[in-house]
């Protein structure tokens, strides 16, 4: 038997080090696109505790028996998880955040979901098999899909850079389809297509002082709303 004080003082250790998740997380990374690698490991490995690592070991299992996995799902901003089955293709990490790829069988087409949004996994559906499509096809997915954390289409997205970030900002990695040009009055302008507006918030949040929404105008409402609502509420706050 293990007393209290050190059975505290162990499992503080075991959630405090992460160097043992490591080796163990690297064996679940199915397909890895290394040019988007611009992050180390230690960011996604943050957020895997003891029962999220019994998770992915459990997806690990589904997709290596090839069989449905059935678990909760919430998406960003919403409170009540949805339950869906997948046959697991792939999990694979970009950047600060870690996906899992399979067939959704309720909706019958190839979908992504954000590993730390799976609250729960209800069951491996033991009768269940399915067979793992061609890996060209897996990638090209994670390709297309992945390149934004949610979305469909692409979309065009044009920031203007000021002049004294312009040599820090353009050494930055934002998004694989960034490209930089001049404008007619001599300002850096940042070019990107991506998906989904949450996303080019979170790239462009560190910079909020350097760097301008141009295109499209629907975000960059958006994002002065999102500013606008962050200043109420920290005007609220008293220290």
């Amino acid at each position: 038997p293990v007393s209290g004080s050190l059975r505290y003082r162990l499992k503080k250790e075991y959630r405090d080090n992460r160097n043992w998740i490591l080796p163990i997380f690297t064996q679940y990374l199915f397909i890895t696109e290394f040019e988007s690698l611009n992050y180390l490991m230690e960011p996604v490995s943050h957020h895997l505790d003891s029962k999220s690592l019994y998770f992915l070991y459990l997806f690990q299992c589904a997709k290596s028996n090839r069989k449905t996995i059935q678990f909760e799902y919430v998406k960003y901003l919403e409170t009540k998880p949805k339950i869906k089955f997948l046959n697991v293709y792939a999990i694979v990490q970009r950047g600060r955040k870690l996906f899992v790829i399979g067939l959704d069988t309720q909706n019958g087409d190839v979908r992504h979901y954000i590993f730390t949004q799976i609250t729960k996994v209800i069951r491996i559906d033991l009768e269940s098999n399915y067979d793992l499509p061609d890996p060209k096809l897996i990638s090209n997915f994670y390709s297309d899909s992945i390149e934004a954390y949610e979305g469909v289409s692409s979309q065009k997205v044009v920031l203007r850079l000021s002049k004294n970030s312009e040599t820090f900002l353009t050494k930055e990695y934002f998004h694989k389809s960034q490209k930089f040009y001049r404008d007619n009055d001599g300002y850096l302008l940042l070019e990107m297509f991506i998906n989904n507006a949450n996303e080019l918030f979170s790239l462009v949040s560190r910079f909020m002082v350097d760097i301008e929404i141009i295109e499209p105008i629907k975000w960059r409402e958006k994002y002065i709303e999102n500013l606008k609502n962050a200043l109420v509420l920290h005007k609220k706050i008293k220290y």
